[in-house]
């Protein structure tokens, strides 16, 4: 998918930093790491995100966002589960390394 999304190897490697590195990414697409991010730690968004987000896109589009992180949210659970060995070059999340699959530890892809 980064392929198709125009993604720089730098950027796809800065999908799983703890803080994304704003000189990569649009102010847009920063935002959107933001909603990412808040959904995978927090399981909700801070009303100063859903105002800067609401500001941007439209409801139809929102929905869209939410669901597109679940449905990535729920593959990588499935995948996890059913061990399924990571792509090769995916970049772990941040606290998450190849240990933790050898270990049975939760781990997540990107």
């Amino acid at each position: 998918f980064a392929a198709k999304a125009r993604l720089s190897p730098a950027q796809i490697a800065d999908t799983a930093a703890a803080n994304p590195d704003s000189a990569l990414w649009s102010e847009d697409d920063l935002l959107l790491l933001r909603l990412a991010d808040a959904l995978h730690y927090q399981n909700g968004i801070d009303d100063s995100l859903w105002q800067a987000i609401g500001e941007r896109w439209n409801t139809a589009q929102l929905l869209e966002m939410l669901l597109t992180c679940g449905f990535y949210h729920t593959i990588a659970y499935f995948n996890n589960a059913l061990r399924i060995e990571q792509e090769p070059g995916t970049p772990m999340l941040p606290g998450h390394d190849s240990r933790d699959a050898a270990s049975g530890a939760e781990r997540h892809t990107t």
